[in-house]
């Protein structure tokens, strides 16, 4: 026999000695696979940093975007509120127009009120004056007529006192037209006014302009209207 194939037979730990040999390979590729992306990690590339931000920032294509729900409940919703907001302005605008209206009548009705108020007042008034100036129109009228025939005298003293009488008659009559009572006074020879006049004879020749031959009894004006003519004679 060999004496190599002996020596094989007997230690069997030298003839296996590779099989029993650790395999070192994979080990050190990982080691280079952690250490190459350790270093990747560390110091990235510029296209590594890039298409980085770019992941960041960018949003995913199968994310939901959130969106509001418009349902054609909440479309009919809205519709009915505008429509009832539609009526109640209209609403609003018929109560302002019936108020405005409102508002114009009582004016117009307080203005018609002042204004038949102070006609009220105006007519009372003239009642009055035309009163006062009927009671006081017959001594006015008697007076007047007084002075008119007074007997003609020497006397100093009567003709004092009979000025004195004419001068304050004549200022009561002045009294009078400032409120607005006028006696109306005609003289002799004036001439015939119909409008303040009341002829109480026939003239005998109606040819000529008549004139005031005679006057009977004075006349009365309130307020610029003629209430009484003056009665004359021609």
């Amino acid at each position: 026999m060999h004496p190599s194939k002996i020596n094989s037979t007997k230690n069997p730990s030298v003839v296996n000695s590779s099989n029993s040999r650790p395999n070192l390979k994979p080990k050190l590729h990982k080691i280079q696979t952690e250490n190459q992306a350790n270093e990747e990690v560390n110091n990235p590339s510029l296209e590594d940093l890039k298409n980085r931000t770019k992941i960041e920032v960018e949003i995913p294509e199968n994310e939901p975007v959130e969106q509001s729900q418009v349902t054609d409940s909440t479309v009919e919703n809205l519709y009915y509120q505008i429509e009832e907001l539609k009526m109640a302005l209209d609403t609003t605008k018929k109560e302002a127009e019936e108020i405005k209206l409102i508002a114009q009548r009582t004016v117009a009705d307080s203005q018609n009120m002042a204004r038949q108020h102070q006609l009220d007042l105006q007519s009372n008034q003239k009642k009055l004056k035309k009163s006062v100036a009927s009671q006081i129109l017959h001594v006015i009228n008697t007076l007047y007529l007084a002075f008119q025939y007074s007997p003609q005298t020497n006397d100093q003293k009567v003709i004092a006192y009979l000025e004195t009488i004419k001068n304050s008659f004549e200022k009561s009559l002045e009294d009078l037209k400032i409120v607005g009572i006028e006696i109306m006074i005609a003289h002799k020879n004036d001439l015939i006014d119909l409008a303040e006049m009341n002829i109480i004879n026939t003239p005998l020749d109606t040819q000529t302009e008549l004139k005031v031959a005679q006057v009977v009894s004075l006349g009365l004006r309130i307020d610029n209207q003629v209430v009484q003519p003056v009665t004359v004679m021609v």
